[in-house]
């Protein structure tokens, strides 16, 4: 059985939540408050998630480019909703959020 583009994504990382590729931009689509859905991408640096943006909002990174810590994001995988935790850069929770549809 094919995985979604959700599993792909997700398959990226390795045990610990740490980006495979070390450092990198990877292009997402982002849901908003409003469900919306906007493009984004996550920026790592030796696996850890230091940056987000999404069209239309701030960046979020901290001021010393450390590692985000608990930050939940909501993405958008070809009709597909999954919510991620990134924790000390790393995705530490996957599951179905709650968005407006």
């Amino acid at each position: 059985m094919a995985m979604t583009h959700a599993e792909r994504f997700l398959h990226r990382f390795d045990e610990d939540g740490r980006w495979e590729d070390k450092t990198g931009d990877v292009t997402v689509e982002l849901l908003d408050d409003n469900g919306e859905v906007k493009k984004g991408s996550l920026h790592f640096v030796e696996g850890y998630c230091v940056r987000v943006e999404m069209d239309g909002a701030s960046p979020w990174e901290n001021h010393d480019k450390s590692p985000l810590n608990q930050l939940h994001l909501r993405l958008h995988f070809e009709g597909e909703r999954k919510g991620l935790m990134i924790d000390r850069g790393r995705i530490v929770l996957h599951y179905t959020p709650d968005v407006p549809k």
